[in-house]
């Protein structure tokens, strides 16, 4: 099943509500990366300490993880956006296994795998199984991260041993079901949420998130480097 069970006529325009959620997710993942690459670079006297800075982390990844599922009910082929995602996240893998950094199961990894099992039976929209998905996250995500095992084998689903590695690393469990979530609730919200309620400079990130996740990181660090040799 390849289209959505959101009437055609849903695909004409997109929901400026969504492009402008995501549009803050972006600015908190820039300022986020920003904070922790000056501390990476020696540059940390300008950032004394990241801990009340995790929050914003937090607001980006709960962000882009719920409304990458909540697009899958906009999407005309998940198939073919599930397909897209998985090389972006083969390419952030090679390029961060060639700096010495390597990725074996990011966020894009997660959102690829997911958008995929979900296009293999497009299920429809559900409240209760959306609220589900949330409740069973709030209770995995204070423990389930501490869990180590003997192996590496299901590092994928959230079970790794203390020698495992991964600079970005989401799982599928607890991290999917922020994604089904908004998958699940995605047909129920969307077609309440209105449209052209923001203006377009707003939206305009938003619309092009995975564009700048691919681009922010490679300007951010140029940038630090010009600083630190301006210094």
């Amino acid at each position: 099943m390849e289209t959505s069970p959101i009437s055609a006529s849903t695909f004409k325009k997109r929901i400026d509500l969504l492009d402008g959620w995501r549009t803050l997710a972006v600015l908190c993942m820039v300022v986020w990366h920003l904070l922790y690459d000056l501390r990476q670079q020696g540059i940390g006297g300008i950032v004394p300490t990241l801990y009340p800075w995790r929050l914003i982390r937090c607001a980006a990844v709960h962000s882009f993880l719920f409304l990458a599922g909540l697009s899958c009910s906009l999407s005309k082929n998940n198939r073919r956006r599930g397909g897209k995602l998985c090389l972006c996240a083969m390419a952030v893998s090679v390029v961060m296994a060639a700096i010495g950094e390597p990725v074996l199961f990011g966020i894009l990894h997660l959102m690829a795998l997911c958008t995929l099992l979900w296009s293999w039976r497009e299920p429809r929209g559900s409240v209760w199984l959306g609220l589900g998905c949330l409740a069973l996250f709030a209770v995995l995500y204070p423990w389930l991260p501490d869990v180590r095992v003997s192996f590496d084998g299901l590092f994928w689903l959230g079970l790794r041993s203390e020698s495992f590695y991964s600079a970005d690393y989401y799982p599928l469990l607890p991290w999917g079901l922020l994604f089904f979530a908004g998958a699940f609730l995605g047909e129920k919200l969307c077609p309440h949420l209105g449209r052209r309620t923001l203006p377009a400079w707003f939206t305009w990130p938003g619309r092009h998130a995975l564009l700048l996740y691919a681009l922010h990181q490679p300007v951010l660090l140029a940038l630090i480097r010009l600083y630190q040799n301006m210094g």
